[in-house]
Parts: C-alpha cells; sequence; structure tokens
C-alpha cells in the first residue's frame, strides 16, 4: 500500500463521509501502523468518545494521549502512588472500576481455575458491569449476606458492584470515612500479585476495552446521577454547600440514595468533604 493508497481513501472518505468509505479509510490506516490518526477518524465517526480516550490515556496508552492532545483535550495522567491511581478510575464511572477489578482478577487465575464459589461470585459481578439494571444489581446485592468464606478480594469486587464509593458515619471513631470497596480489591490483589503487576494487568484490559467496538463510559457523575455546581462546591468541602444538601434531604448514611444525597457524595477530596459534613450536621445544619 502507498502514501498515494492512503492519500486517495482519505480524499474519499472527507468528501463522501459516507460509512463504506470511512471503513475502507480505517483498514488502511491499521495496516500503516497509523494508531492516532485512526482513533481521531472513530472520534469524528461517534464511535469512540473523548472519554475513552481519556480513560485510555490515564492508564498510560500513547496513542490515546496523542489523539487528545491534536484535539486540544485534557489528558489526565494516572499518578505513581497506587491508592491515588485506583482512586482515580471513579472518574469514569463504577462499571469502569468494577471492571478494572475484574481484569485484575485476572492474575489470580494464572495458576489455575478459582473455587466454584468464588467464579459465581465473579461472574456475577461481570453480569452487573455489562448490564448495570436492578436484576444484576439484586444478585450482587445478595452477596451481602454471603460474604462468608470468600477471600477479602473476591467479596469486594461483588460489593462494588452494587455499592459504588459513599460516605459513612463511623460513630465510635466520631468521623466521616470513605466506603470504596473497589479500591480495597485492587489493593488485596496488589499484595498477592504486586502493584506493577495489577496497574499493568488494569491498563492492558481497559485500554483495549475502552479503545474497542463497544465500550460506553459513564462517570462519577452518573453512578451518581445529575451533578451541578451545588455539588461541586460541597465536593470541594465549602460548608454552605454541603449544608444546602443535609437541608435537601441529603443524607450520607443511607443506603436508599436519593437524589441529593447521590450528588452530595460525589466526592474528590473525602477527606475535606468528611470534614464539612461534620460541621454541617452537628453544628445548625
Amino acid at each position: 500500500m502507498s502514501d498515494l493508497d492512503l492519500r486517495e481513501a482519505e480524499r474519499r472518505y472527507r468528501e463522501s463521509g459516507a460509512e463504506e468509505a470511512a471503513e475502507h479509510y480505517l483498514r488502511l490506516l491499521g495496516r500503516a501502523g497509523r494508531d492516532v490518526e485512526a482513533l481521531l477518524v472513530q472520534l469524528e465517526r461517534g464511535r469512540l468518545e473523548r472519554n475513552n480516550l481519556q480513560l485510555a490515556a490515564y492508564l498510560g496508552s500513547e496513542r490515546a494521549r496523542e489523539a487528545l492532545a491534536q484535539i486540544g483535550a485534557e489528558v489526565v495522567l494516572g499518578p505513581d502512588d497506587f491508592v491515588r491511581w485506583a482512586e482515580g478510575l471513579w472518574r469514569w464511572g463504577n462499571e469502569v472500576c468494577v471492571r478494572g477489578t475484574l481484569a485484575a482478577a485476572e492474575l489470580s487465575r494464572a495458576g489455575g481455575a478459582l473455587p466454584a464459589d468464588w467464579e459465581e461470585a465473579l461472574r456475577t459481578a461481570a453480569e452487573w458491569a455489562e448490564e448495570p439494571c436492578d436484576r444484576t444489581y439484586r444478585a450482587a446485592e445478595a452477596y451481602n449476606s454471603r460474604g462468608g468464606g470468600l477471600p477479602s478480594w473476591v467479596y469486594q469486587t461483588v460489593t462494588a458492584a452494587h455499592c459504588p464509593p459513599r460516605l459513612t458515619w463511623q460513630a465510635m471513631q466520631g468521623r466521616w470515612s470513605g466506603c470504596r470497596h473497589y479500591i480495597i480489591a485492587l489493593h488485596d490483589l496488589s499484595r498477592e500479585h504486586g502493584e506493577d503487576e495489577v496497574r499493568a494487568q488494569v491498563a492492558r484490559r481497559l485500554i483495549a476495552w475502552a479503545l474497542g467496538p463497544s465500550a460506553r463510559l459513564g462517570s462519577a457523575e452518573a453512578s451518581w446521577g445529575r451533578d451541578g455546581g451545588l455539588a461541586q462546591a460541597a465536593r470541594r468541602g465549602e460548608l454552605d454547600a454541603v449544608r444546602e444538601f443535609l437541608q435537601q434531604g441529603a443524607d450520607p448514611n443511607t443506603r436508599q440514595l436519593g437524589l441529593y444525597t447521590r450528588e452530595l457524595l460525589l466526592f474528590d477530596e473525602p477527606e475535606a468533604l468528611g470534614t464539612a459534613l461534620h460541621a454541617a450536621a452537628y453544628h445548625g445544619r
């Protein structure tokens, strides 16, 4: 294939915008190893969204980073610290967090098949990640009473499918505490397999998925409901915004999440928000 063939394919695609012309152009880009250009065409065609590229870039995909740079979009790089890196996955919603944990779980299968009850729990989490709905949510939630006998990382993975990150009031300690099941699972797996290996495995699987044909990424906002300026102020720990949410009925310790509670719990800095929640709740909300 010559450069002339590639230029001609691009010309036909640009002039016609036809699906057949796009497919032909993408095939030639693939053969030529022009991965960044192929990503940009897929973005133009609506086959990929910017969110997909940003997740892939966060996980280390150089082609995704270059594609984002070419369109002037934000590129967020994953931090070196393992826990902060795991926390960053929440930016793309709970489905991505659960998918990432399931990817890391594959490392535990390297030595052979897992026990049947472990596999059943992981399959339940995977079914929720593929089709988040009431049926799969309830199936994962059923493990609340079935956790005994499962290793922590298995139980935390299936629990993450029905319990996204939230804040809970720890009465004995007198403070608000973050509850992030997928991070516990990833941490447990990293102690068994090493942080670098877990990060690499999650990156391999999630990059391939995010840049593939069927990925539909959510966001932290989508996982909890709509988001707005008031919620953003609350997440920064601004006392007036937190107090407003509490006055509207938000309850950070509830398991029945209404609109205001969902927005309140979409937190970026749990310690700052926890401090503000405590002040608002116990000093004249």
